[in-house]
C-alpha cells in the first residue's frame, strides 16, 4: 500500500516523467506528419508496382487461377492481387450498377422486402 509520502512520489515522479515523454514524442510525430503533407509526398509504404488490370485478366481467365497463384504469376503476394482486383472493382462498375446493388450484391429490384 502508498500510504506515505515517498511511497507516492516512487511511482508518481516517474509516470509523470513517462507522460512528459510521451507527449514530446506525439508533438515531433504530428510535426513531421504535417511537415511531409507540405511537401505533397506520400506517407506509408509505396505501392507494389504491377499492372492492376492484370489480375481481373488472370482472375477471368479461363484457367481461373487462385488468388495465390494470380499474385506468383504477377511476383506480388497473394493478397496484394486481391487488394488491387477490389480496388479495380470498386473504380470501375458503372454508376448504374452501383446504384441499383444491395447488400449482398444483387439488384434491389430482384430483393423481396
Amino acid at each position: 500500500m502508498l500510504r506515505t509520502v515517498p511511497d507516492c512520489l516512487l511511482l508518481n515522479v516517474p509516470a509523470a516523467v513517462a507522460a512528459i515523454e510521451f507527449g514530446l514524442i506525439e508533438e515531433r510525430t504530428v510535426s513531421g506528419i504535417r511537415a511531409t503533407r507540405a511537401k505533397d509526398k506520400t506517407l506509408g509504404r509505396p505501392l507494389k508496382v504491377f499492372r492492376r488490370d492484370q489480375v481481373v485478366k488472370l482472375r477471368r481467365d479461363e484457367d481461373g487461377l487462385s488468388w495465390r497463384q494470380t499474385g506468383d504469376r504477377l511476383n506480388v503476394p497473394a493478397m496484394t492481387a486481391y487488394n488491387a482486383y477490389q480496388t479495380f472493382r470498386k473504380e470501375n462498375v458503372p454508376e448504374t450498377d452501383a446504384a441499383n446493388t444491395g447488400k449482398i450484391g444483387q439488384s434491389r429490384a430482384a430483393v423481396r422486402p
